[in-house]
């Protein structure tokens, strides 16, 4: 039911063009044919509902939803969160963007004291845990610029998110733990990289 200016238009009703100054909320379903243009403001969808792409055709894997639920962007404070005692900072700064379940994300951090120890380096602090299934193995991370790596290293480490976690772990070429006193100094690690959340 439409109404405007105290008057009622009646239910199901057909127009060319509507123009409505304020909210529209309906309760039950509707349908527009046609393009749905917003002059200002927002399209807010209630929590656990979104976009229902279900009449585009399927890739040929396995379709599992075509709800798409969630967007989200903002910024996160990446820390040393293993392989470094007592770290103190000159920097900390994290974005990222939550497009349904994967998360992109960007790290800067610059580490300026502390001391390295044996344990596995970390970056942790991630805005969201990750899924804790067997295809979270395909979630990583990659350098975009480092200078805290020296000690004859042959290769960067490799960083990995495993299930359930909210860090990024370092790992030599082997596939061992890469820990403080490998080579690592203190400076400034970027990181990119994609991951999807539980």
């Amino acid at each position: 039911m439409i109404k405007s200016n105290g008057g009622v238009f009646g239910r199901n009703p057909t127009f060319n063009t509507v123009t409505v100054s304020g909210a529209i909320n309906a309760g039950a379903a509707s349908s527009v044919s046609g393009n749905l243009t917003l002059g200002s403001g927002n399209l807010v969808v209630s929590s656990g509902n979104g976009i229902d792409f279900s009449a585009t055709s399927n890739s040929t894997g396995t379709m599992t939803s075509e709800l798409l639920a969630d967007y989200e962007e903002g910024t996160w404070t990446p820390t040393i969160s293993l392989g470094l005692t007592s770290p103190t900072y000159g920097g900390q700064n994290g974005w990222y963007v939550k497009v349904g379940a994967m998360v992109y994300f960007q790290a800067f951090v610059f580490t300026t004291g502390g001391t390295w120890n044996s344990s596995q380096v970390r970056v942790g602090g991630l805005p969201f845990t990750s899924a804790n299934n067997s295809t979270t193995g395909l979630a990583g991370a990659y350098f975009t610029f480092t200078n805290s790596f020296g000690g004859g290293l042959s290769a960067l480490p490799r960083l990995i998110i495993e299930n359930n976690a909210t860090e990024i772990r370092m790992n030599d070429t082997d596939g061992g733990s890469y820990v403080g006193t490998d080579g690592i100094i203190l400076g400034i690690i970027r990181v990119t990289g994609m991951y999807r959340a539980s």
